[in-house]
């Protein structure tokens, strides 16, 4: 297999380096100013879960949001908003380009950690997976908009390339850190938290899959140990929560209630005959309204928080009640979306293109530049596809390895988000599995080239 010379690794992470940092400066000079709250609709894309929080604890001094400062905020985690928090001050409130500019540094040193991490597996190929991560177009695109994605995913980037390290060294250590970030993942974005309860299950399986590891005991032990982390990091916000009189939870019951009705407004958007992109929500809301309001004689004096854990125990039973042919293809289709769609409703927002409908890889652009729209799709879909083709070549390349500690490492966290968003995958929900998917692409380039070595013809030696 082709490996580069020192001087041509020299020049490439030169090259690699110097383009990514032109392109973030160009969308951030000339695209659309995303990052100021000026803009009306803030390019389509709010700095939520963060910035509503971290407003009002800058203009109240207290833990509300901008919008409701006379609640105490539980609606999400408060991880994001903390980070974005001395970006808002330093700007009186105005900009978060501060945070886009540290999370663009932020994916550019995480890039370099992947690059180490995969020249330790497979020496000479870090670049390849440099340029993989940075360039992607749903890395890239999410890096440029002060959300929630970039720093959750970057956070698990880290754990996985932890991970990577455990399977050379055994050290437990490395596991407990894993859980930490797991633990700041979490208040950052939820949807991380059965990764507590996944990460010893993880350890063990790897141990099973790598004899020399030292047993499915001690690798036990390091699992239970990250995940006794990650609670010690997640509980107080938990306790926090819970005296609000939500329980004890992560995000508010309302919050819960959303990701819930937006399933069955899928579902039932697909069953009506209409576009899936038509989620049917607020018409089921208005139906258990009515339902909830027959049943319980006191619904409209009920606390906002006691009205959303009947709502919480209705949509709970709604979602699960629906026949299993009902669900196949929804959730065919999300497969599809969080494998190949490109994020590239996340540049064309920067182009300057406003978009409607949901969903980035679904949206439907107004006005002209026809040929920057296909373009830009063109390249995210098709960076997309080829990464996904290359990392089924991966799959088998590791397989017949037998490198199935490296395999688990990327099928695992993959599968988790897939499953995790069944009805509703697309590119951003994909976003923290983009280091593992690249690597399995990485291992995919590997195996071509291994096949093209093995089918030139070999010189028979001259006398």
């Amino acid at each position: 297999m082709h490996k580069i010379g020192a001087v041509e690794a020299k020049w490439t992470f030169l090259a690699i380096s110097l383009i990514y940092f032109f392109m973030v400066a160009a969308f951030l000079l000339f695209g659309e100013h995303c990052y100021e709250f000026a803009r009306a609709s803030y390019c389509d894309y709010p700095c939520e879960h963060g910035c509503e929080l971290a407003l009002g604890m800058l203009k109240h001094g207290e833990f509300v949001s901008i919008h409701y400062p006379d609640r105490i905020w539980t609606g999400w985690p408060p991880g994001y908003a903390f980070f974005v928090l001395p970006f808002l001050w330093a700007s009186d409130g105005v900009s978060l380009l501060g945070a886009v500019i540290f999370q663009a540094g932020l994916v550019f040193a995480v890039s370099l950690m992947l690059r180490r991490a995969v020249d330790n597996l497979l020496p000479g190929f870090g670049l390849l997976m440099m340029a993989l991560y940075l360039f992607n177009p749903n890395v890239f695109g999410l890096l440029l908009l002060a959300k929630t994605d970039t720093i959750f995913s970057l956070c698990l980037a880290v754990a996985f390339i932890w991970l990577l390290d455990y399977l050379k060294d055994n050290q437990g250590g490395r596991v407990v850190l894993v859980g930490g970030l797991i633990g700041v993942a979490i208040l950052i974005r939820p949807s991380a938290q059965f990764l507590i309860l996944l990460l010893p299950l993880l350890t063990v399986l790897l141990a099973w899959v790598r004899p020399q590891s030292g047993g499915s005991f001690r690798a036990l032990g390091h699992g239970l140990g990250g995940s006794a982390l990650s609670v010690c990091v997640v509980i107080p916000w938990m306790i926090f929560v819970n005296q609000q009189g939500e329980g004890y939870r992560l995000a508010s019951q309302s919050t819960e209630y959303t990701f819930l009705s937006d399933n069955i407004g899928t579902l039932d958007a697909h069953l009506a005959g209409r576009s899936m992109n038509d989620r049917l929500s607020v018409e089921y809301t208005a139906k258990i309204e009515a339902e909830l309001s027959a049943s319980i004689a006191n619904w409209n004096e009920l606390g906002d928080a006691d009205k959303y854990r009947e709502r919480v125990r209705l949509a709970r039973r709604d979602l699960f009640s629906y026949p299993p042919g009902d669900y196949v293809y929804p959730a065919l289709r999300s497969v599809a979306r969080f494998f190949v769609t490109g994020g590239e409703g996340y540049l064309l927002e920067m182009f300057g293109f406003p978009a409607t409908g949901f969903g980035a890889g679904e949206k439907q652009f107004e006005g002209g530049a026809a040929l920057t729209i296909t373009a830009t799709e063109v390249v995210a879909k098709g960076y997309a596809v080829v990464v996904r083709l290359l990392g089924l070549l991966g799959i088998v390349w590791l397989v017949r390895q037998r490198q199935f500690g490296v395999l688990v490492l990327c099928l695992a966290p993959t599968m988790y988000f897939l499953f995790l968003h069944l009805l509703e995958g697309w590119s951003r929900f994909r976003l923290p599995v983009e280091a593992p998917l690249a690597l399995l692409g990485v291992f995919g380039v590997v195996y071509l080239l291994d096949m093209r070595n093995r089918s030139k013809p070999t010189t028979e030696p001259t006398a």
